[in-house]
């Protein structure tokens, strides 16, 4: 493993050899960096370096965000593109759950990975929140699948289940966000 420096005062850690003269995340000087020893292992952390939950996590939550968007844009502007605007909604809505499962399995993979257990408090609220979202999903699915987006009370049930997703899916931003304060056990 490469020799690591730390920020004495962000915590940024980086590869000695790739520091340039300021810390790239709060811009002090090169000797504001002190030798750092990580504490994970080499094979975890290949395996976190990849990012995989961090980069996969942004698509269902665009996903989410767009539906709803569109969904209000149709109901404030039904004659404005109804059909481009219903199709969004639609291809948005089939591939929903599969990304939402995709990060949550990323998920469960950085967590086992960075903390080398599921059961830290954190980690619990997020699998329960991670599987309220996919049910999110899959209930916009189903709506959009058997319903379409034809009848009022249909888009106020889908807007209604959108809206919890958009809920949940901040919260689990806001959850992550707070992981990535921690340090890594052993």
């Amino acid at each position: 493993m490469k020799n690591l420096v730390r920020c004495k005062t962000c915590g940024f850690i980086i590869e000695e050899d790739k520091l340039g003269d300021v810390c790239p995340a709060c811009g002090v000087p090169r000797k504001m960096f002190e030798p750092y020893k990580s504490r994970v292992s080499e094979k975890r952390a290949r395996i976190l370096k990849l990012d995989l939950h961090p980069v996969i996590v942004h698509a269902p939550q665009s996903f989410v965000f767009f539906t709803l968007l569109l969904s209000l844009f149709y109901l404030i502007f039904p004659r404005v593109f109804p059909g481009r605007i219903t199709a969004g909604i639609f291809l948005l809505s089939v591939l929903l759950p599969f990304v939402v499962l995709g990060a949550f399995l990323a998920g469960l993979l950085d967590g086992k990975t960075r903390f080398k257990k599921l059961s830290t408090p954190i980690l619990k609220k997020k699998i329960i929140l991670g599987l309220l979202f996919f049910a999110c999903s899959l209930g916009m699915f189903f709506v959009i699948i058997l319903s379409g987006f034809e009848s009022s009370a249909v888009r106020f049930i889908f807007i209604g289940i959108n809206l919890i997703a958009f809920a949940v899916s901040t919260w689990l931003g806001l959850l992550g966000t707070s992981i990535l304060r921690s340090e890594f056990p052993g």
